[in-house]
């Protein structure tokens, strides 16, 4: 069975890179690369294992996590409680590129880090290593600082979480701030960047059940 790369650019503005080939499956999002806090989130698992990281601007190593967990893998069976991430409100796409992986020759080199899971593991465990030793000085403060850079601007409720003291408070921009508000009082939600129901959100918003999309 051949593998596959694909490239998307929805709508949004959000970039997405996906790549299968072998036992290994790996996803790349990012948005606003532009922006100073603009992230990248990559996501590598060979099946049983699952690796996530996240990367600013210049490509830079922030925050990773790996998981030994078969659960806890891109791709799964049916039968979850939630609709697949990648049905989940997905806006369209404006650019989408396709091909097939047929032998390792076909693996361009832009893509062959994202499969390197051995590479992106040592890297973790380096900079698990910092931030352990980093935290003995700026411990209680690390979190709120990551938490705040996944809401996005002029908005109290679109992004990781919300801002807001209380339900009818909304930022500037309102009528996307309303739609995100009413996604995340939906009864079955995964933040972003958090695990649930054996699904990893590796988007930059909460995703709903389809059913409160309706």
């Amino acid at each position: 069975v051949p593998g596959f790369s694909r490239t998307r650019v929805l709508s949004d503005g959000e970039r997405e890179r996906r790549v299968h080939y072998g036992r290994l499956t790996a996803v790349e999002t990012s948005v606003d690369l532009d922006q100073d806090n603009a992230l990248v989130l990559r996501q590598v698992s060979d099946g049983s294992s699952f690796l996530q990281l996240i990367l600013n601007r210049h490509q830079e190593l922030v925050d990773c996590e790996y998981l030994k967990d078969p659960r806890a893998v891109l791709h799964r069976g049916n039968g979850s409680v939630l609709c697949e991430l990648s049905s989940l409100s997905t806006p369209p796409s404006t650019n989408d590129t396709f091909r097939l992986i047929r032998s390792a020759r076909d693996v361009g080199a832009d893509w062959k880090e994202l499969l390197d899971l051995r590479l992106l593991r040592r890297k973790c465990r380096k900079l698990h290593r910092q931030i352990r030793l980093a935290l003995r000085e700026q411990q209680g403060t690390a979190g709120k600082k990551k938490r705040d850079l996944f809401l996005y601007p002029g908005t109290n409720w679109c992004g990781s979480g919300n801002s807001a003291r209380k339900f009818t408070e909304l930022g500037v921009n309102a009528r996307a701030d309303r739609c995100c508000r009413d996604h995340d009082h939906c009864p079955f939600t995964i933040e972003a960047f958090k695990k649930k129901f054996h699904l990893f959100n590796y988007r930059f918003h909460t995703v709903s059940h389809c059913e409160c999309d309706e």
